[in-house]
């Protein structure tokens, strides 16, 4: 009896150890799986983002002419830096010849394949651009409406005469976009003013991301926005980059532009000073500590109240927090309810950080490179919510 006890005991026990063993090796199968199966899905990008090496994205906009013709109205590369967490824009006219009897970036873009042309300007940089992304005029209206509008401030001084635009603060819609990306301007200045009121555009999406994210993130929405534009990213690539960009903390852009000098019809490339402008642009974005603390930030300080002398007392006091103030005077209204911050240069690190230190909720861009300064402070009736003291 006691013999057979002892077997079943035994019996038992081994049946155990075979159960624990096989669990073991069914968890290390499903998770070696898993695993396998993740590491086959990892896109290219994954690989960029994990060995940190900066990357290029072609982004090229375009308006329909005529049946035949099509305009490039945007013509910029996103150069993504993963390891200082910076997004450069290297824009370019599209009216540029970059040598002396080449056709135009359009021309070119108009008659050859993206990748194409992104080799050229991929070696113009000496940074990699493996992709691109295109869309039109017509579909980043559909764009604009389905993240459902674009937080949008206009004021006097950025209305072209001409334009049916409102003037404040209001909510961009999709129909308005043609409108905003093609101010009627019909001079010299009109290709940068265009470019501006992209940058604009992008700029005030940008500052809303997390929302627009949040707004797309549902498959049935991501595939409708993925139908609009034109693009060698897989959508899984597509999704993870506005994941990243829209979640993750501490992403910062900025711009420039490549310097031209004005021929008979268009523009060619000034070589030597592009070198050197993207020389410092490139330290900009890829050291790793900071490199905009040595640049004292300029602003602008516009009255929109009715207290005299309300621009004057305020620069006393932003001067000591390290901005400089270069201008102060009244708005050209005094019924301003909010105080705005308008970002006119396009560097989201100055922006950022001086609304967080001024205490100021309502930011918006408004870039004008022209200008001589990088943001311009709109005091409004609740002027009194800055911490300026």
């Amino acid at each position: 009896m006691s013999s057979t006890i002892e077997k079943k005991v035994q019996s038992s026990e081994n049946f155990s150890k075979s159960l624990i063993i096989f669990i073991g090796i069914f968890l290390i199968l499903v998770l070696g799986g898993y695993k396998l199966i993740e590491y086959i899905n990892k896109t290219s990008v994954d690989v960029l983002f994990r060995e940190k090496n900066p990357f290029g994205i072609l982004l090229i906009c375009k308006e329909k002419v005529n049946e035949k013709d099509d305009r490039v109205t945007f013509l910029s590369v996103a150069t993504i830096y993963p390891k200082s967490q910076r997004i450069g824009f290297i824009s370019f006219l599209p009216q540029t010849q970059m040598k002396a009897d080449e056709p135009t970036l359009e021309k070119k873009i108009n008659f050859s394949k993206p990748g194409d042309v992104s080799e050229e300007i991929s070696n113009m940089l000496n940074i990699p651009i493996p992709y691109y992304i295109k869309t039109d005029v017509d579909n980043l209206s559909k764009i604009v409406d389905l993240i459902e509008g674009v937080p949008f401030f206009m004021w006097e001084p950025g209305l072209i005469e001409g334009e049916q635009i409102p003037l404040g603060e209001f909510i961009l819609t999709g129909s308005m976009v043609p409108q905003i990306l093609n101010p009627p301007v019909q001079n010299e200045t009109k290709p940068a003013m265009d470019l501006f009121r992209y940058y604009t555009l992008l700029y005030n999406t940008w500052n809303d991301r997390e929302n627009k994210f949040n707004l797309l993130s549902d498959i049935k929405m991501f595939s409708l926005f993925t139908k609009l534009v034109d693009t060698n990213l897989s959508n899984s690539e597509l999704y993870k980059l506005s994941k990243k960009f829209a979640l993750t903390e501490g992403w910062h852009l900025t711009s420039i532009e490549i310097p031209v000098k004005r021929i008979e019809n268009g523009f060619l490339a000034d070589l030597d000073s592009t070198a050197l402008f993207l020389k410092n642009f490139k330290k900009d974005l890829s050291e790793h500590e900071n490199p905009f603390l040595s640049r004292m930030p300029r602003m602008e300080i516009k009255n929109g109240t009715d207290v005299n002398n309300l621009a004057k007392k305020v620069q006393n006091s932003i001067g000591r927090k390290g901005i400089v103030v270069v201008e102060f005077s009244n708005a050209s209204s005094h019924d301003h309810k909010n105080t705005i911050l308008l970002d006119v240069a396009g560097n989201t690190y100055y922006f950022n950080s001086i609304a967080k230190t001024l205490n100021i909720e309502k930011k918006y861009a408004f870039i004008n490179k022209s200008s001589f300064t990088d943001m311009t402070l709109i005091l409004g009736k609740d002027y009194g919510k800055l911490k300026i003291q």
